[in-house]
Protein backbone atom coordinates (compact mmCIF):
# COMPACT_ATOMS: atom_id res chain seq x y z
CA UNK A 1 0.00 0.00 0.00
CA UNK A 2 1.32 3.27 -0.58
CA UNK A 3 1.03 6.34 0.60
CA UNK A 4 2.23 9.96 1.84
CA UNK A 5 5.17 9.35 3.99
CA UNK A 6 5.58 12.60 6.10
CA UNK A 7 3.62 14.71 7.92
CA UNK A 8 5.16 18.11 6.31
CA UNK A 9 3.63 16.52 3.19
CA UNK A 10 0.40 15.09 4.54
CA UNK A 11 -0.56 18.44 6.20
CA UNK A 12 0.55 19.82 2.92
CA UNK A 13 -2.15 17.64 1.02
CA UNK A 14 -5.00 17.37 3.22
CA UNK A 15 -4.90 21.14 4.38
CA UNK A 16 -3.25 23.14 1.98
CA UNK A 17 -0.87 25.99 1.76
CA UNK A 18 -2.73 27.53 4.93
CA UNK A 19 -2.40 24.24 6.61
CA UNK A 20 1.14 23.84 5.97
CA UNK A 21 2.04 27.64 6.67
CA UNK A 22 -0.13 27.72 10.14
CA UNK A 23 1.92 23.96 10.65
CA UNK A 24 5.13 25.33 10.02
CA UNK A 25 4.31 28.75 12.32
CA UNK A 26 4.03 26.54 15.61
CA UNK A 27 7.34 25.02 15.21
CA UNK A 28 8.69 28.35 14.13
CA UNK A 29 7.30 29.79 16.94
CA UNK A 30 8.26 27.45 19.38
CA UNK A 31 12.02 26.82 17.80
CA UNK A 32 12.32 30.93 18.63
CA UNK A 33 10.63 30.65 22.09
CA UNK A 34 12.91 27.82 22.96
CA UNK A 35 15.88 29.88 21.54
CA UNK A 36 14.76 33.04 23.81
CA UNK A 37 14.73 30.78 27.10
CA UNK A 38 17.94 29.17 26.67
CA UNK A 39 19.39 32.31 25.50
CA UNK A 40 18.08 33.38 29.19
CA UNK A 41 19.22 30.58 30.74
CA UNK A 42 22.92 31.19 29.45
CA UNK A 43 23.31 34.32 30.56
CA UNK A 44 21.99 33.00 34.01
CA UNK A 45 24.77 30.74 33.93
CA UNK A 46 22.07 28.07 33.98
CA UNK A 47 23.59 25.75 30.91
CA UNK A 48 26.68 26.81 28.50
CA UNK A 49 26.89 27.31 24.73
CA UNK A 50 27.58 23.44 24.19
CA UNK A 51 24.30 22.72 25.94
CA UNK A 52 22.14 25.10 24.35
CA UNK A 53 23.21 23.95 21.06
CA UNK A 54 22.91 20.48 22.01
CA UNK A 55 19.54 21.25 23.26
CA UNK A 56 17.87 23.11 20.58
CA UNK A 57 19.63 20.82 17.64
CA UNK A 58 18.76 17.61 19.09
CA UNK A 59 15.29 17.96 19.82
CA UNK A 60 14.16 20.12 17.34
CA UNK A 61 15.89 18.24 14.49
CA UNK A 62 14.94 14.88 14.98
CA UNK A 63 11.25 15.80 16.00
CA UNK A 64 11.50 17.51 12.23
CA UNK A 65 13.69 14.49 11.00
CA UNK A 66 10.87 12.25 12.32
CA UNK A 67 7.82 14.12 11.48
CA UNK A 68 9.34 14.71 7.94
CA UNK A 69 9.85 10.69 6.78
CA UNK A 70 7.95 8.57 9.10
CA UNK A 71 5.28 9.90 11.64
CA UNK A 72 1.81 9.22 11.37
CA UNK A 73 -0.85 11.60 11.82
CA UNK A 74 -1.49 10.74 15.84
CA UNK A 75 2.62 10.72 16.58
CA UNK A 76 2.59 13.93 14.54
CA UNK A 77 -0.01 15.70 16.67
CA UNK A 78 1.62 14.28 19.65
CA UNK A 79 5.19 15.65 18.72
CA UNK A 80 3.56 18.85 17.55
CA UNK A 81 1.98 18.92 21.30
CA UNK A 82 5.35 18.68 22.84
CA UNK A 83 7.47 21.20 20.74
CA UNK A 84 4.81 23.56 21.35
CA UNK A 85 4.71 23.32 25.16
CA UNK A 86 8.50 22.64 25.52
CA UNK A 87 9.65 26.66 25.36
CA UNK A 88 7.19 26.58 28.74
CA UNK A 89 8.71 23.53 30.18
CA UNK A 90 12.00 24.69 29.64
CA UNK A 91 11.12 27.82 31.60
CA UNK A 92 9.78 26.36 33.89
CA UNK A 93 12.39 24.12 35.13
CA UNK A 94 15.07 26.88 34.33
CA UNK A 95 13.15 28.91 36.81
CA UNK A 96 12.89 26.01 39.38
CA UNK A 97 17.13 25.54 38.94
CA UNK A 98 17.41 29.20 39.39
CA UNK A 99 15.41 29.67 42.55
CA UNK A 100 17.71 26.70 44.34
Amino acid sequence: KLGIHGEFQRVLVENGLVGIIAYLYIWYKSWTRTKIVSFEAQKNGLINKEQLNFLLYSIFLTFAFYVGTEASSTRSFLLLVIISLLPDYLNYNFSRIKKN
